[in-house]
Protein backbone atom coordinates (compact mmCIF):
# COMPACT_ATOMS: atom_id res chain seq x y z
CA UNK A 1 0.00 0.00 0.00
CA UNK A 2 0.76 3.93 -0.49
CA UNK A 3 3.49 5.23 2.39
CA UNK A 4 5.57 7.81 2.81
CA UNK A 5 9.27 7.17 3.85
CA UNK A 6 8.27 8.42 7.29
CA UNK A 7 6.09 5.72 7.74
CA UNK A 8 8.38 3.59 6.15
CA UNK A 9 10.97 4.80 8.86
CA UNK A 10 8.92 4.80 11.96
CA UNK A 11 7.42 1.33 11.10
CA UNK A 12 11.48 -0.28 11.17
CA UNK A 13 12.27 1.45 13.39
CA UNK A 14 9.48 0.49 16.18
CA UNK A 15 9.97 -3.32 14.84
CA UNK A 16 13.42 -3.13 15.39
CA UNK A 17 13.66 -1.34 18.98
CA UNK A 18 9.95 -2.27 20.20
CA UNK A 19 9.35 -0.71 23.71
CA UNK A 20 11.25 2.59 22.64
CA UNK A 21 9.06 5.40 23.43
CA UNK A 22 8.39 7.92 20.60
CA UNK A 23 10.80 10.49 21.60
CA UNK A 24 13.82 8.34 20.99
CA UNK A 25 12.14 6.67 17.87
CA UNK A 26 12.22 10.49 16.79
CA UNK A 27 15.86 10.43 17.52
CA UNK A 28 16.77 7.60 15.50
CA UNK A 29 14.95 8.24 13.09
CA UNK A 30 15.62 12.08 12.72
CA UNK A 31 12.48 12.83 12.45
CA UNK A 32 10.70 15.75 14.13
CA UNK A 33 8.72 14.78 17.44
CA UNK A 34 5.57 16.07 15.51
CA UNK A 35 6.22 13.85 12.31
CA UNK A 36 6.83 10.66 14.64
CA UNK A 37 3.14 11.37 16.27
CA UNK A 38 1.62 11.90 13.26
CA UNK A 39 3.04 8.60 11.88
CA UNK A 40 2.19 7.09 15.08
CA UNK A 41 -1.51 8.19 14.43
CA UNK A 42 -1.90 6.63 11.11
CA UNK A 43 0.17 3.23 12.13
CA UNK A 44 -1.10 2.99 15.40
CA UNK A 45 -4.44 1.58 16.87
CA UNK A 46 -6.47 4.52 16.91
CA UNK A 47 -9.30 5.69 14.86
CA UNK A 48 -8.84 5.34 11.06
CA UNK A 49 -5.11 4.23 11.90
CA UNK A 50 -3.68 1.11 10.35
CA UNK A 51 -3.71 -1.37 13.56
CA UNK A 52 0.03 -1.95 13.18
CA UNK A 53 2.09 -0.05 16.43
CA UNK A 54 0.03 -0.54 20.20
CA UNK A 55 1.07 1.79 22.70
CA UNK A 56 1.40 0.96 25.95
CA UNK A 57 1.91 2.60 29.31
CA UNK A 58 4.92 2.17 30.99
CA UNK A 59 5.35 0.42 33.95
CA UNK A 60 7.12 2.84 36.59
CA UNK A 61 5.45 5.89 35.10
CA UNK A 62 1.88 6.02 33.28
CA UNK A 63 2.79 9.16 31.59
CA UNK A 64 5.50 6.99 29.43
CA UNK A 65 4.21 5.11 26.53
CA UNK A 66 6.21 2.35 24.54
CA UNK A 67 5.35 1.46 21.14
CA UNK A 68 5.35 -1.82 19.82
CA UNK A 69 3.95 -3.81 16.86
CA UNK A 70 0.56 -4.81 17.46
CA UNK A 71 -0.26 -8.71 16.16
CA UNK A 72 -1.43 -6.90 12.80
CA UNK A 73 1.88 -5.03 12.58
CA UNK A 74 4.06 -8.53 12.90
CA UNK A 75 2.14 -10.14 10.31
CA UNK A 76 2.96 -6.96 8.14
CA UNK A 77 6.53 -6.88 9.16
CA UNK A 78 6.86 -10.98 8.73
CA UNK A 79 5.14 -10.53 4.88
CA UNK A 80 7.85 -7.77 4.40
CA UNK A 81 10.73 -9.64 5.79
CA UNK A 82 9.67 -12.28 3.64
CA UNK A 83 9.38 -10.26 0.48
CA UNK A 84 12.91 -8.71 1.59
CA UNK A 85 14.36 -12.25 1.21
CA UNK A 86 12.75 -13.38 -1.76
CA UNK A 87 14.31 -10.34 -3.81
CA UNK A 88 17.66 -10.79 -2.15
CA UNK A 89 17.92 -14.69 -3.49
Amino acid sequence: TEASLSSYAVFWCVASNEGSTQVEIAKMTGLSAKTVSRVISQLGETRGGRGWICQKFDDNDRRVRRLALSKKGKSVHARLMKDLAEFQS
